[in-house]
């Protein structure tokens, strides 16, 4: 394992190593416990909502458009208005553990919310209106958008390319052998990563493969984004944070760098543990 080749910059004080974090532009969301601010990563400048949860969870994810903040937690997706911060509408999408909210991601216009075992919720967001639809037989763990379609992985090993409007199934694949967990877009290409310990990178149009990495870790990863061309992906098992060439999937490096929620920043990546969170240049 390679050592690290700078020493990392303390961005800010958390209270708790499972922060949620998510880059917009020049800006870091953060959920730290039950709390929610922004830190200008050009200037410094750090917003606090005036929003608290209730209590503390693992099931978040924060997503962006240019005017929102949304924020899942559980069946819950509460909406915060940009910059600052204030709530402003909150949707319960389910119940229970029957009908929680999986993966999620966003456009200018809608919000669109994977519900455990296949369905799909897409939320209007000038209306407010809520649209069900039945996708797939199992959950869709990760969703993401680009123009007119949605990729999704399911935990039925399948790659999914849905069209927005309107919503219907264009593409399915089987991706991998186990659970298809997290999908990324970069440029031409979809990336995957598997229970299975793979990564695979699939042609945007048609879901062609075109290569893959298989045992790119020994236990559970995520993939964490594309840094100058480089693909990150992060083991909180392995206690280690890979690099893969974006192209050919081989790997360029390892470094003993972890977290539960990383996030890309230029040729950084950003990561915390129990009481701050960190910026370190890793991709030259």
């Amino acid at each position: 394992m390679n050592e690290l080749e700078s020493i990392p910059e303390i961005l800010a004080d958390v209270t708790d190593i499972n922060a949620f974090m998510a880059i917009d532009e020049n800006t870091l969301y953060v959920i730290d416990s039950k709390k929610i601010f922004s830190l200008n990563l050009v200037t410094g400048k750090r917003i606090f909502s005036h929003y608290e949860f209730k209590k503390n969870s693992l099931s978040r994810k924060i997503i962006t458009n240019s005017r929102y903040v949304y924020i899942k937690e559980f069946c819950t997706v509460c909406e915060y208005i940009k910059p600052s911060l204030e709530k402003t509408r909150e949707w319960i999408i389910g119940e229970n553990l029957s009908s929680d909210i999986t993966g999620i991601c966003c456009d200018e216009e809608k919000v669109y919310l994977g519900i455990r075992n296949g369905g799909l919720t897409v939320l209007d967001i000038d209306s407010g209106y809520i649209a069900y639809y039945n996708i797939c037989s199992t959950s869709m763990w990760d969703i993401t958008e680009e123009d007119n379609y949605l990729y999704a992985g399911s935990v039925d090993t399948h790659l999914l390319k849905i069209q927005k409007n309107p919503i219907s199934i264009v593409n399915k694949i089987k991706a991998h052998k186990k659970n298809c967990k997290d999908v990324l877009i970069y440029k031409d290409s979809i990336y995957t990563a598997s229970s299975d310990m793979s990564i695979k990178r699939f042609e945007k149009s048609n879901l062609n493969l075109i290569t893959e990495k298989r045992k790119a870790f020994d236990k559970m990863f995520a993939i964490i984004g594309i840094c100058n061309e480089t693909l990150v992906c992060s083991s909180i098992n392995c206690k280690s944070t890979k690099f893969f060439n974006f192209q050919n999937l081989n790997l360029i490096k390892s470094i003993p760098i972890f977290s539960r929620n990383m996030c890309i920043y230029e040729n950084k990546i950003l990561f915390n543990d129990r009481y701050h969170i960190y910026s370190l240049s890793v991709c030259q």
